[in-house]
């Protein structure tokens, strides 16, 4: 009768297996079945389960079932034994997997926690009364399990995070496009860059336009000279972006004819999507009277020089002559524009 009872009380203990620690050993755990130990007797004596060959023991017959048995939730049984063992099963559960049985590929040896769980559900999953292998031991009757996501969830899963990959590397290459290129705005023909450029006209890095279009860009100096600043004489400068070329003074004044927006509050002028910061820099050299301020802004014309007055909502161009010969020191912002009849010279 007391053995009666000490069997209950040891069954009862094995099903009160705490979900928390068996949940700790859901992962794949990595086996070095060099290290385990070999169990030599029929004998299998744990907390989890004891068999005594000097006793009767109640027969436990394995079965073969047709689908794979979920317990607690989270842990899949295979349905079938897989045969004993006495070294590692790798070459065996590799195969298995491979043929995605039951749409699940990650079943493995279980731990010894996992082995409980299937040791008190016996009857339910099909268990034998031999010696099953555990990730504690390198012997004994196979008996896969399984956890975590479906074959074709774990597909998902990967097609996701594939397709965010794709969607980064696209976003990459597309800002570092956008730093070459601009989709720019038509005005009657006229493609008009809707941003600043950035570097400088005395180095080989090149010209790029600016990250935003109220980036005021970089500032381009008047070397003094009428030839440097023509188009079709730059030569000191870098390659403009591909189709890109520098406005004329015609060009500047053709666009502000269109009206537009002396935005004195954000300072800048705007034309739909176009948007000119109002930057740069100009001082005369006869007074040395300060033309700068941020309510105008000086741009570099293929011919001369644009420049606006937000106070006074006013234009006015000047020929390179006129700008070298009144000032000593001119900073000057530059924009692009593409022609529809496009000149591939300018490239």
């Amino acid at each position: 009768m007391k053995k009666c009872i000490l069997l209950v009380i040891m069954l009862i203990g094995t099903i009160g297996v705490s979900a928390q620690t068996i949940n700790q050993n859901q992962q794949n755990v990595n086996i070095n079945f060099e290290n385990l130990p070999i169990i030599e007797k029929p004998v299998y004596i744990t907390k989890y389960r004891t068999i005594y060959v000097d006793k009767p023991q109640p027969k436990r017959i394995a079965k073969r079932l047709e689908k794979p048995v979920l317990l607690l939730g989270y842990l899949w049984v295979y349905p079938y034994d897989l045969g004993e063992f006495t070294q590692n099963p790798t070459n065996v559960i590799e195969n298995i997997n491979i043929q995605i049985p039951f749409n699940r590929s990650t079943w493995r040896v279980p731990t010894p926690d996992e082995l409980a769980v299937m040791e008190a559900n016996a009857d339910k999953v099909g268990l034998g009364d031999g010696i099953y292998m555990a990730t504690s031991h390198k012997n004994g009757i196979l008996r896969l399990v399984s956890t975590g996501p479906t074959h074709t969830e774990i597909q998902a899963q990967k097609q996701a995070q594939f397709l965010k990959e794709q969607q980064a590397k696209q976003e990459a290459e597309l800002a570092k496009y956008n730093k070459h290129n601009d989709v720019g705005v038509d005005v009657n023909g006229t493609i008009w860059a809707t941003r600043n450029m950035v570097g400088s006209p005395f180095n080989n890095v090149g010209i790029t336009f600016a990250s935003a279009p109220d980036d005021a860009g970089s500032w381009f100096v008047n070397p003094y000279d009428e030839t440097y600043l023509n188009g079709d004489k730059w030569t000191d400068r870098p390659p403009l972006p591909s189709g890109w070329q520098i406005p004329s003074v015609k060009d500047f004044e053709q666009l502000f004819q269109q009206g537009g927006v002396y935005d004195l509050e954000n300072s800048c002028w705007r034309l739909g999507d176009i948007i000119f910061p109002a930057a740069g820099y100009f001082q005369e050299y006869i007074n040395e009277s300060d033309k700068g301020g941020r309510n105008c802004g000086y741009y570099v014309c293929s011919d001369g020089h644009f420049v606006f007055n937000l106070e006074n909502k006013t234009y006015k161009s000047y020929k390179p002559a006129e700008t070298s010969r009144y000032s000593w020191e001119t900073f000057w912002k530059l924009r692009l524009i593409k022609k529809k009849n496009y000149n591939k010279y300018y490239d």
